[in-house]
């Protein structure tokens, strides 16, 4: 036990994290990232947020949600100017912002959850 009271990690579990072939220490070629010609830089261990962002199946799910969920928010906010067929530029620029919020939160919701799981 630490003086904190937290228990220390077993050295056996140490130990095989500080061997060279454990997963930690493993290289990911898609990890990496190129700058000019040839010279690769390890910077993480992890991806970054906007290339986990830009990932086919993020933005493929987030647009599904930001469909679903734009849709749903737009015909409660917005029934009025579908009713009336006022379409103004301003009106029609906060419709399309509707879809745009759920599309952030679904896509950082993912990444989240894609670095919490690395």
């Amino acid at each position: 036990m630490t003086r904190q009271g937290l228990p220390r990690p077993s050295r056996v579990a140490s130990e095989a994290r500080d061997r060279p072939g454990h997963a930690s220490h493993a290289p990911d070629p898609e990890l990496k990232t190129t700058l000019g010609a040839g010279t690769e830089l390890g910077v993480s261990d992890r991806p970054s947020f906007l290339r986990l962002a830009l990932r086919r199946h993020t933005v493929i799910r987030s647009l599904k949600v930001a469909a679903v969920i734009g849709t749903v928010l737009g015909a409660i906010n917005h029934y009025d100017m579908f009713l009336s067929g006022d379409f103004q530029p301003r009106r029609v620029a906060q419709l399309l912002v509707t879809y745009v919020v759920p599309y952030c939160v679904a896509t950082y919701g993912a990444v989240m959850e894609a670095m919490r799981a690395r």
